[in-house]
């Protein structure tokens, strides 16, 4: 979720309008109209921002509106007011109702995860099964 996000080293506030690289080691909120490339450790796209880029970050969270290619290590969330177009390369998606998303996405799991997945199931099966057999 968004609440992780609120101390932020870099802030493009409502109004500025920049074109070409941003490269920050931490925390990016954007108000503004960004076009370009954006890479940071989390970046937060807000309500009025307008951005047009190749975003690649650990945690995106986006509220406006994002056109371009994303790339999070871990979760992407669109919330109510967010507006997506363009595919996204992530692990985990949040998106919230009345959200837009169009475009491809590609979800990369580890496969440790997947096996520890399918062990809660088969363990969950086991007490059912028991259980049922004690009734």
């Amino acid at each position: 979720g968004s609440s992780k996000k609120n101390n932020y080293e870099t802030i493009i506030a409502e109004q500025t309008r920049l074109e070409g690289e941003i490269t920050a080691p931490g925390d990016i909120y954007i108000g503004g109209v960004i076009s370009g490339q954006i890479k940071a450790k989390n970046i937060q796209v807000g309500q009025s921002a307008k951005v047009n880029a190749k975003i690649e970050a650990e945690n995106i969270v986006i509220a406006g509106e994002v056109k371009g290619a994303i790339k999070a290590g871990e979760e992407l969330e669109i919330t109510k007011t967010g507006r997506m177009i363009g595919d996204v390369d992530i692990k985990i998606l949040f998106i919230a109702s009345g959200a837009v998303f169009n475009g491809q996405c590609n979800m990369a799991r580890k496969a440790k995860e997947s096996i520890n997945l399918t062990e809660k199931f088969s363990l969950k099966e086991t007490i059912t099964n028991k259980q049922s057999q004690i009734t």
